[in-house]
């Protein structure tokens, strides 16, 4: 198994893929990877299965294959039971995977006379090897070793936002703002932004989206519920109180005049 797959620059342009809702591609791009972590050649596994690892109930991962092979990206079986990624073999090819022919080309290189070298652990080579190999000078004889210490910047002083957990009330009380005729897809949605969202941006952006869109929940209402929640990390913005009207003087109090005597 390699940890790895091919994705192609297709998908922003496939009419296959597009035609699938937003949830849906992307539970499509898990499919992918549930594949190859299985190593099952494109077929896909149980859907029990299916839901454990990528977190979604059955009858979600039941409805998004179907609208699947509906859309023409798997194929079913003549008992309606098994299921393969259309085109597998055409587009993740088996030489994909190095690991065995890495093995053999190190093993041909191998010194007989010295099979400790062989069986020795490798150093992995990272940018922090390579930075401490450049900044250690040398020990100078008779000397001390001079350390250059070399600082790599100040930290980033903005603290990751508190997400909710799962289970929490604010996690809960999203869920439940969630109306019954957009839960198909809609729960997908809310679990990615409370995944790196507090639960107050969440359901702001669901309020939001709710008072602007009406009918099924779809690309559009995705997309600006997700624009609502992270222009607004920390919920409803405060109202702005409104100025104080500006009271009119009061009028002058009236006059009063003597009558002159009559004369």
């Amino acid at each position: 198994m390699k940890p790895w797959f091919r994705v192609y620059n297709d998908v922003l342009t496939d009419p296959k893929l597009l035609s699938l809702s937003l949830d849906n591609q992307a539970v499509f791009i898990k499919l992918l990877a549930v594949c190859n972590l299985n190593n099952s050649c494109g077929s896909l596994p149980k859907l029990e299965l299916i839901s454990r690892q990528i977190g979604l109930r059955v009858d979600r991962v039941r409805a998004a294959v179907r609208s699947m092979v509906d859309a023409g990206l798997i194929d079913e079986d003549h008992s309606g039971e098994g299921f393969t990624i259309h085109g597998w073999k055409n587009r993740q090819f088996e030489s994909d995977d190095s690991t065995a022919r890495s093995k053999r080309h190190r093993g041909a290189k191998c010194n007989v006379a010295d099979p400790a070298g062989c069986n020795a652990p490798r150093v992995r080579d990272t940018d922090q090897s390579r930075a401490e190999q450049i900044q250690s000078p040398p020990t100078p004889q008779g000397g001390r070793l001079a350390v250059t210490v070399v600082d790599s910047g100040d930290p980033d002083p903005t603290p990751p936002p508190v997400v909710d957990p799962p289970g929490s009330p604010g996690y809960r009380a999203v869920m439940d703002l969630i109306p019954e005729g957009w839960r198909l897809h809609a729960e997908a949605t809310a679990r990615n932004l409370l995944s790196r969202l507090p639960a107050a941006a969440v359901r702001y952006g669901l309020e939001e989206t709710l008072e602007r869109y009406e009918g099924p929940f779809g690309r559009k209402a995705a997309g600006y519920w997700r624009a609502v929640a992270e222009d607004n990390p920390k919920g409803r913005p405060p109202r702005a109180e409104s100025p104080r009207p500006r009271q009119a003087p009061a009028p002058p109090p009236p006059k009063f005049y003597r009558a002159a005597p009559d004369e």
